[in-house]
């Protein structure tokens, strides 16, 4: 009798997915995938970026990297890490949600749809150890009680990744030159 031998399967990842590195938990995005094939073994590697500038990109393979959940499970999150000169790491959170509301009088009444992007930042000191967890808990905090922005869109096209990107971006611009504002460390 012949018996199945328990073949473990890698997992594939996708451009864009949000992974981990096994040997230190950091966490990083993948930006490109490259397959050698030389006729017996297929080879996957992928450039990864972990944390912002293009010195924190790295190639590896399927066994240096494991898959992580989304934020909240919820697939119109987003989130990114923004490097500051003086070691300060600033973290936003996005996330964008459907929303339905009926309006009109008692007789005429019609649903409208709409968008609601809601953006939560964090600020990492520079001098402790950075833990991308940990800003992302605040930066998701935040964006549910006290969001840095707010925008609602009828539209139901708006907010497409790359738009919420874009606003990310441009938020974290905005802290980055008013970092003083956002940052006040203790005495």
């Amino acid at each position: 009798m012949k018996t199945k031998k328990n073949i473990s399967v890698m997992p594939k990842f996708k451009i864009n997915q949000r992974v981990e590195r096994n040997k230190d938990g950091v966490l990083g995005t993948v930006k490109a995938k490259d397959i050698q094939h030389d006729g017996k073994v297929t080879v996957v590697k992928y450039l990864v970026d972990f944390g912002g500038g293009i010195d924190n990109w790295q190639v590896v393979t399927r066994e240096d990297i494991s898959s992580i959940p989304r934020p909240d499970g919820n697939k119109n999150t987003e989130v990114k890490f923004y490097r500051m000169v003086d070691g300060k790491v600033i973290t936003m959170f996005a996330c964008v949600e459907n929303m339905t509301f009926y309006d009109g009088d008692d007789l005429d009444v019609y649903k409208v749809k709409y968008k609601i992007l809601s953006i939560g930042h964090s600020v990492y000191n520079g001098t402790d150890e950075f833990d991308a967890d940990f800003g992302i808990k605040i930066a998701r905090h935040r964006c549910k009680k006290n969001p840095f922005t707010t925008m609602i869109s009828k539209f139901g096209g708006e907010f497409s990744k790359e738009t919420v990107i874009a606003i990310m971006d441009a938020k974290a611009k905005y802290i980055i030159d008013n970092i003083d504002r956002f940052y006040r460390p203790q005495e």
